[in-house]
C-alpha cells in the first residue's frame, strides 16, 4: 500500500513539474527586451562554429527532429571572411499524414555583412516521391530549382534572375522546362499572400528583414539571458515574423514559426517528455 501511495505520489510530482517547466518556457512573454544591433546577435551565431539539436513541435507535440549549425571563417579562394549556415531535419509525423518522413537539408553561405553568397535547399515528401531542389548563386543572384515525382520531372527551370523567378513560377517564364505545368501553388501555398500573390515573384521578397533585441526569458524559474532575432520577408504584412532566440553563446534555444509549428534545443525539454509527445499544459 505504502509503495503505491509513493508511486502515485511521484507520478503526480513528475506531472506537476514537467508542466510547469513546460509552461514557463512556452508562455513567458518577451519583456524587458531592448533593441539592439542585429550584428550583435546573429555574428554571436556565426562565430559559434557549433550545431545544435532541436527537437520539432506542433502545437506542443513533438513530430520530428533537426539540427542547426553555423560558422565563419576565411574562404581559401577568396581570401574574405565567410559565413555559414546549415539546416536539416526529419519530421516523423503518423503514417497516414502527407508529412510522414519529410526531410530537407540547408546549406547558404554569407558575407561577412551578412549578404546572401549562395544558398541550396533540398526538400523530400516520400508519401509522395516528391523531391525540390533549390539552389540561388552568382551576382546578379541566378536561380535554379526543379521538381520531381518519381522519374517525372514536373518543373524545372535553367539559371534565372531573381526577379524573372516570379514569371517561371506562372508558367510564362522562358526559362521553365516545357514539360512542366506550375505545381507551386498547390505543392507550397504557404509560400503565398492572402492576395495570392506568391512570396518567390519577387526578389525583394526573397531577402530576409532582421530586427534583434536582448533580454531575458525565464526558464526553470531563473533569468535567461538571452537574444531575439526576429525575421521577416516580403513588406512585413504576411504572417508572423519568425523568432529565434539564441543564448548568449549563439546556441539556438527555440524557434518559433508564430503558426504552430516550432523547434526547441533538446537541453531544454526533459527525455521524458521528448519520448512521450507529451502536450503543452
Amino acid at each position: 500500500m505504502l509503495v503505491r501511495v509513493a508511486s502515485t505520489l511521484i507520478v503526480v510530482f513528475w506531472l506537476g513539474t514537467t508542466g510547469w517547466l513546460l509552461k514557463t518556457l512556452y508562455f513567458n512573454e518577451e519583456d524587458r527586451f531592448e533593441p539592439i544591433a542585429v550584428e550583435e546577435a546573429i555574428g554571436t551565431f556565426f562565430r559559434s562554429n557549433d550545431t545544435t539539436n532541436l527537437t520539432v513541435l506542433e502545437n506542443g507535440v513533438k513530430i520530428g527532429q533537426m539540427v542547426v549549425g553555423g560558422l565563419e571563417g576565411v574562404d581559401p579562394r577568396t581570401r574574405k571572411m565567410t559565413r555559414g549556415l546549415t539546416s536539416s531535419g526529419t519530421l516523423d509525423e503518423p503514417e497516414s499524414s502527407a508529412l510522414n518522413g519529410f526531410t530537407w537539408r540547408l546549406n547558404a553561405n554569407f558575407s561577412d555583412s551578412n549578404e546572401p553568397k549562395d544558398l541550396e535547399a533540398t526538400l523530400r515528401l516520400p508519401q509522395q516521391d516528391l523531391n525540390l531542389h533549390f539552389e540561388l548563386n552568382g551576382d546578379p543572384p541566378q536561380v535554379g530549382a526543379r521538381v520531381t515525382i518519381g522519374e517525372a520531372t514536373i518543373f524545372e527551370t535553367g539559371e534565372l534572375s531573381a526577379d524573372d523567378l516570379g514569371e517561371a513560377l506562372s508558367g510564362k517564364g522562358n526559362g521553365m522546362s516545357s514539360r512542366s505545368a506550375n505545381p507551386i501553388p498547390m505543392l507550397l501555398p504557404g509560400l503565398s499572400s492572402p492576395a495570392g500573390k506568391s512570396i518567390l515573384a519577387d526578389a525583394n521578397s526573397m531577402m530576409p528583414k532582421l530586427e534583434a533585441s536582448k533580454g531575458f526569458l525565464e526558464v526553470a524559474g531563473r533569468p535567461l539571458p538571452v537574444f531575439l532575432l526576429k525575421i521577416r520577408f516580403g513588406d512585413g504584412t504576411i504572417g508572423e515574423p519568425i523568432r529565434l532566440y539564441l543564448s548568449e553563446a549563439g546556441e539556438p534555444l527555440r524557434i518559433d514559426t508564430g503558426w504552430g509549428f516550432e523547434a526547441v534545443a533538446e537541453v531544454l525539454i526533459p527525455v521524458e517528455i521528448s519520448e512521450a509527445d507529451a502536450r503543452r499544459p
